[in-house]
């Protein structure tokens, strides 16, 4: 009912040629107002939330959103100092708190106007769907074009590639919804899988161990740096050189909640000896390889046959080769 109620207020304030534009932080409306774009035919431009304005600017004015939602009073005033360079730019829909600027609407009054409203877009599986911009640590952000297909396709090919994975699953969640990783993966996967989808509270170790305690995820997937955390974590509680492997198991069960069997790690280096350890203690963590470009992940080592420093085979339905370098 949500996805359906944000659905039709985009639908009452845009056109279909019109962009919407997000500047969020995780939560769960930035996820459902998500799933309302791309099942809504409503074109959704993914700025990462921790932009600076020069970012913001050149995103916007590419894109020509001609409307934009945002977090707080924080990022709201990143885009008053912008305003004036941006004429397509129309309402800006604030999710948290009031302003009293007359192209600034807040979250309830968005909710409302959906459900006056009930216009609703074709979707082509051809058309563009959505466009998720790097962080510009190289330059100018760049901004990656996805169509339906793309994501659909890529969605069956994950599914191929992890079967086991189903709706007795849950996730814990800190990677970014800006991000392929997080969005492709986890979010449509946890709607496809029909899995619980659950945040971290925020990305510090702390907070990482007790919400695994709390909510007691099977899978977890992440960036490098948050399995060395882990690991550091639990190999400061015990001696993995001389400790039986009863008492790591135990301990490395009191640090996840228990029911952690799944893990991926991408995006960057993880020594091989922290995958084999977390195998070794009942979690198969795997090696993955993506690209923005590529709706995300291209390659992923198969379960149970991790070998060191490997990135793993193709996903199902992936063609790769190497380059002449």
């Amino acid at each position: 009912n949500l996805v359906n109620d944000y659905r039709n207020a985009f639908c009452s304030l845009i056109s279909k040629e019109n962009k919407v534009a997000f500047l969020l932080e995780n939560c769960l409306e930035m996820a459902l107002l998500d799933l309302a774009c791309l099942t809504g035919g409503i074109i959704n431009v993914m700025i990462p939330g921790n932009s600076v304005t020069e970012h913001i600017r050149f995103i916007l004015q590419q894109s020509k959103a001609s409307v934009l939602i945002t977090h707080n009073e924080k990022q709201l005033s990143k885009i008053k100092s912008l305003k004036n360079e941006l004429p397509e730019l129309k309402t800006v829909i604030l999710l948290e708190g009031n302003s009293s600027e007359e192209w600034v609407i807040n979250f309830e009054e968005f909710v409302k106007s959906g459900k006056e409203a009930q216009t609703e877009f074709e979707i082509g599986m051809n058309e563009l769907a959505t466009i998720m911009y790097t962080s510009g640590t190289t330059g100018e952000p760049k901004g990656i074009m996805f169509s339906q297909m793309n994501i659909v396709y890529k969605r069956f090919c994950r599914a191929m590639a992890i079967p086991e994975i189903g709706e007795e699953d849950r996730f814990i969640a800190f990677l970014p919804l800006y991000h392929t990783f997080g969005r492709y993966l986890e979010m449509t996967g946890c709607v496809f899988w029909a899995a619980e989808y659950c945040f971290l509270e925020n990305p510090s170790v702390e907070a990482m161990i007790s919400n695994m305690q709390l909510v007691k995820p099977t899978v977890f997937i992440s960036i490098p740096k948050k399995w060395m955390q882990l690991y550091e974590y639990i190999t400061s509680k015990v001696d993995i050189e001389v400790d039986e492997h009863q008492k790591i198991k135990n301990e490395l069960d009191k640090a996840t909640g228990g029911n952690l069997k799944w893990g991926l790690s991408a995006a960057g280096y993880l020594p091989p000896d922290i995958f084999q350890f977390f195998q070794k203690y009942g979690v198969e963590l795997m090696s993955g390889f993506g690209m923005t470009e590529a709706t995300g992940g291209i390659t992923m080592t198969p379960w149970k046959r991790y070998k060191p420093n490997s990135l793993g085979k193709p996903l199902p339905g992936i063609e790769i080769k190497l380059g002449d370098d």
